[in-house]
């Protein structure tokens, strides 16, 4: 299978298998509320920094889905989220979500920083769909517009991007993924893009990130034309059900007004 045919393959599974999360008390434990989000425009910050899940909403269907660890964490940082899908949702799929307290707006341009780290034991093989991270809200319909997730095989592939025009690159395992992305937020596809940096933390500088379009910038629509007004960082560890448990990492999650405030240190 060719890496165009493979990144199809997931979007398919994505769009076929349920990505959308569901409504209701169906959803799963979450604490806290949606509404109103916590920050001030442009500001968000979610680095876990008082070593709890304060600064998220979490969505759980298991009592150890989601712990606050001090290692592994991201160098710069005291505290990481180690999310595993020990049980399963309502729907039969494997999933944990944390919640970031920042609803983006129409026409609103951010700089969204994250880190992931994929452990040695994450498998290389596996059907269907595997989300680190959506930009999603309610109603929660159809797949999100845009999303930070892994293909299976050897090495594993990150996957990124808008829905329409993702891009493929190598995710290795055990270090610290950054990511910074460069957000206009607009259900009008002649408004809204993405924009991604990457690189491996220690091991140089970010690089931008070329989408399936050869171009390293995507213009799409990034809400929902049903967009509720709630729409907000999801970090996760989402995948079918037919699969064994597995553990991802997330750190210096952060919602700013320029590159500099949102990449991780």
């Amino acid at each position: 299978m060719t890496r165009l045919a493979a990144v199809l393959t997931v979007v398919g599974a994505i769009a076929a298998s349920g990505c959308a999360e569901e409504a209701g008390p169906d959803r799963g434990a979450m604490d806290g509320s949606r509404d109103p989000p916590s920050a001030k425009p442009g500001q968000w910050n979610g680095d876990l920094s008082g070593g709890d899940f304060s600064q998220y909403d979490v969505q759980v269907w298991g009592p150890d889905d989601a712990t606050v660890v001090t290692s592994p964490a991201r160098p710069g940082y005291r505290y990481a989220a180690k999310l595993t899908t020990n049980a399963r949702a309502s729907d039969g799929l494997r999933r944990v979500h944390l919640h970031g307290r920042y609803n983006f707006s129409e026409g609103e341009t951010i700089f969204y920083g994250n880190s992931v780290l994929i452990p040695s034991s994450f498998p290389s093989r596996w059907d269907g769909h595997q989300l680190l991270l959506e930009f999603f809200g309610p109603p929660w319909t159809g797949s999100p517009f845009v999303s930070l997730g892994l293909i299976p095989g050897t090495p594993l592939q990150f996957t990124a991007g808008a829905l329409a025009d993702l891009a493929t690159f190598e995710a290795q395992r055990d270090v610290w993924h950054d990511f910074v992305w460069k957000l206009k937020f607009s259900r009008n596809p002649a408004v809204g893009y993405v924009k991604l940096w990457h690189r491996v933390q220690g091991q140089g500088d970010y690089r931008r990130i070329a989408f399936s379009n050869g171009q390293t910038t995507v213009d799409a629509a990034t809400l929902k034309s049903d967009d509720a007004g709630q729409t907000h960082p999801v970090l996760g560890n989402y995948h079918t059900n037919n699969q064994s448990p597995r553990t991802i990492y997330h750190a210096a999650n952060v919602a700013a007004r320029t590159f500099a405030s949102a990449a991780p240190e």
